[in-house]
């Protein structure tokens, strides 16, 4: 067996930069020979290595070995983490699940809870090829293939949404009701320890959400009912990955937020570019940007399609405020770590400047949303 503790080459070009954070190789190495027939029979040594820009939160490294084969190796960060974040075993769990059923995803392979390892629990899939196109990835696009990964798009959530979890092992997965009840309660507890934070050299003090109160308010008086499905939680262009020339979804990424949840809390998330402005969202976009994008009206249509669906999706609007919500509490989130030193890129940086415009951006949307349904008479819940 020829095992190296050095990092192995390193190929520029690809999807993947250069490692970042070291693993132990020799250990990593004895564990997946040990483990070879889970692993297409991997055969030392790693003759290409490189960490993803993406999945920073979990470190997502690009393995290659001698016979070609590629693997993804995920892992908890190092040091001391908050209860109950980075569980990638979940990761882990709802892939492997969903993929045994024909899914779109990576196969899954192992998962390690032995820390000896790398140093954290891990867990190893198969190395998908295709396009990550994102919003603007898919402005380059003749407007045909817009339509068409569209499409693609909301035909793979919805079915995703299509299946029983419990009857393909995900009992226990989460809660099978009071989704949004628990959720504007979890996310707003969120945001008011969040506020809390301060930089310790200036003193200066994270955003406290303008208008949570009132947020708060219309999310529990216009609350629908429950369903129940498997939720992503985090769907949009930028996680799924296309065929390499074909414009059909191969892979949905990053499941770290997945759970049991109601289906229109996905859709909502995924049309959340149409009721934001350009170039973060599709407000105010040249028309040729545009052309080939359906209306959110013709994803509901298409979505209602796929899924079978036969009532009439009501109050589609609530599902966008919420997902609004909590992507502005994600942000600021993430204003609260560069204000503690924890974060410094530059994508960090601007979530922080504009969190004050992205928190406006959600009230001004409840507020014009609430005051239409109160003219119409529209009882409170549904």
């Amino acid at each position: 067996m020829s095992v190296s503790s050095s990092t192995p080459p390193f190929t520029p070009g690809n999807a993947w930069g250069p490692v970042r954070q070291e693993l132990p190789w020799d250990k990593l190495t004895a564990f997946m020979v040990a483990n070879k027939a889970a692993l297409e029979n991997f055969q030392p040594p790693f003759v290409q290595a490189g960490q993803f820009g993406i999945g920073q939160s979990n470190p997502t490294f690009y393995l290659e070995d001698s016979r070609g084969n590629r693997y993804v190796l995920r892992r908890k960060p190092a040091g001391k983490l908050q209860h109950g974040a980075h569980q990638i075993d979940r990761e882990f769990r709802v892939q492997r699940a969903i993929n045994q059923q024909g899914y779109p995803s990576a196969t899954m392979y192992l998962y390690c809870k032995d820390t000896s390892i790398v140093g954290t629990e891990f867990y190893i899939m198969k190395y998908l090829q295709g396009r990550v196109l994102g919003q603007m990835g898919i402005i380059d696009l003749p407007p045909k293939d817009r339509r068409e990964c569209f499409e693609s798009a909301v035909k793979t959530l919805a079915l995703l949404h299509s299946y029983d979890h419990k009857a393909i092992g995900l009992t226990g997965y989460g809660k099978d009701s009071g989704f949004y009840d628990r959720s504007v309660r979890n996310w707003t507890r969120l945001s008011n320890q969040q506020a809390a934070v301060t930089d310790p050299k200036t003193g200066e003090k994270n955003w406290d959400l303008e208008g949570l109160n009132e947020q708060m308010e219309f999310f529990t008086k216009f609350m629908p009912a429950d369903e129940v499905s498997i939720a992503h939680l985090d769907y949009m262009l930028h996680n799924v990955m296309f065929h390499p020339t074909e414009n059909r979804i191969v892979a949905v990424l990053d499941w770290e937020l997945s759970t049991i949840g109601h289906p229109l809390a996905d859709l909502a998330y995924f049309t959340q570019p149409f009721f934001r402005a350009w170039p973060n969202g599709w407000i105010g976009a040249p028309a040729s940007a545009l052309e080939g994008i359906p209306t959110v009206q013709e994803i509901l249509d298409m979505y209602a399609q796929y899924s079978g669906r036969k009532n009439k999706i009501e109050r589609f609007e609530y599902h966008v405020a919420f997902s609004m919500y909590r992507s502005t509490v994600i942000a600021q989130g993430i204003a609260g770590r560069v204000l503690a030193g924890t974060a410094t890129n530059e994508q960090a940086i601007r979530v922080k400047e504009t969190l004050p415009a992205t928190n406006m951006t959600c009230l001004k949307f409840i507020r014009e949303t609430r005051a239409r349904w109160e003219a119409e008479g529209r009882a409170a819940k549904l």
